[in-house]
């Protein structure tokens, strides 16, 4: 079976970036191009006693952090060789966001970590395990690096 072009999620874990560098070698290996997406929770209008202004600057400041977790990402790809065929930054629930954009671009391979960032695959249940469980495509999980276990 082959691949013509490979979604890699990040969270900016060092899981995330183990995918990242998975993905970096399987786009060298097969020659296909590598669509790099990280998706960021929005807070919701009402933040904490706050109106909806605080909830902005909270989302504008959450996406400030995710362009920079996609720029760490980006260049992990470059280390590798490998220029991302497009770079994307969402916000939104996390494992539909990654299933939404694999669907939109088209791709036939999806790439991300074991596990990541934050509370909710403790609440909610694992990004990997939705992803992997709802995927319309091949899912590749990256191990988590040796430091994780």
């Amino acid at each position: 079976m082959g691949f013509s072009k490979l979604l890699v999620a990040t969270d900016g874990s060092p899981g995330g970036d183990e995918a990242v560098r998975l993905a970096a070698d399987v786009a060298v290996r097969m020659q296909i191009d590598v669509v790099l997406l990280h998706v960021y929770e929005t807070a919701p209008a009402f933040v904490a006693g706050f109106e909806q202004p605080m909830a902005l600057e909270v989302n504008d400041a959450l996406e400030s952090a995710a362009r920079r977790v996609v720029k760490m990402a980006e260049e992990i790809l470059a280390d590798k060789g490998v220029t991302a065929a497009s770079s994307r930054c969402v916000g939104g629930h996390v494992p539909s966001m990654i299933l939404d954009v694999a669907d939109s671009e088209g791709v036939d391979l999806i790439v991300l970590g074991h596990r990541g960032h934050g509370l909710s695959r403790f609440l909610l249940g694992s990004v990997a395990d939705r992803v992997s469980h709802h995927a319309e495509c091949a899912v590749l999980l990256a191990a988590p690096p040796e430091s994780e276990g």
